[in-house]
């Protein structure tokens, strides 16, 4: 029972509440655990009748906790998501970068699956991997932590339309900055490939693309 009772105290600490029966695998994380479970993809856990769900309540501390667990959670702590299906997306980019732009445009609206590819489908690692290959010719293999890991770091003053937005070290989330302060991404089951604002959670660049275009890997 002291796994289950140290999830308690950690979820319901930081302002949100967890609805769970029976134990969470300690080596997963229990923060990561939860990052899955609010993204929709399987869980130790739940593949067990572990946990059941998750609702994010209380305090500002608590969304940020989750946001940075992986949940994109509308509302509520620093920076909420903007932008929709087909939100304002700001396109100055030229070359490769644009062709990476336009790419990444026209999957806007499909569905979120946890481990698809595409084209119809997609998460967040197999859009950034599909749209790079089509758009730029550049291998970028899923998962997100590998494609986080690839080019070269740069900073939000730096980044350019076409370079990564990463979240977490390692990554749990991936997407493609658009310029203007937003990213195009698959977000989750329930809002898919959308434009919104890059700020719902701590993030980082990096540039794949090199400043002329060229790949950086």
């Amino acid at each position: 029972m002291a796994t289950n009772l140290a999830v308690a105290i950690l979820v319901t600490g930081a302002g949100a509440a967890l609805v769970w029966a029976g134990f969470t695998n300690p080596e997963d994380g229990l923060v990561a655990e939860i990052g899955r479970v609010l993204r929709g993809e399987p869980t130790t856990a739940s593949q067990r009748g572990g946990i059941k769900g998750i609702g994010a309540e209380g305090s500002a501390a608590g969304i940020q906790q989750i946001r940075d667990a992986g949940g994109n959670i509308s509302g509520g702590g620093g920076g909420g998501g903007a932008g929709g299906g087909g939100g304002s997306m700001p396109v100055n980019a030229t070359g490769v970068r644009g062709r990476v732009l336009a790419e990444a445009r026209q999957h806007l609206g499909k569905r979120y699956v946890y481990g698809a590819k595409g084209p119809g489908t997609f998460d967040c690692s197999g859009l950034v991997e599909y749209v790079y290959r089509r758009a730029a010719g550049l291998s970028i293999p899923a998962p997100s932590q590998l494609q986080a890991l690839r080019g070269r770091s740069v900073s939000a003053a730096q980044a350019q339309p076409g370079d990564l937005v990463c979240y977490g070290r390692p990554a749990y989330h991936i997407g493609i900055y658009i310029g203007g302060g937003q990213l195009l991404h698959a977000a989750n089951p329930r809002k898919g490939v959308l434009v919104e604002s890059v700020n719902w959670a701590s993030h980082y660049y990096r540039d794949v693309l090199g400043g002329s275009g060229s790949a950086v890997t």
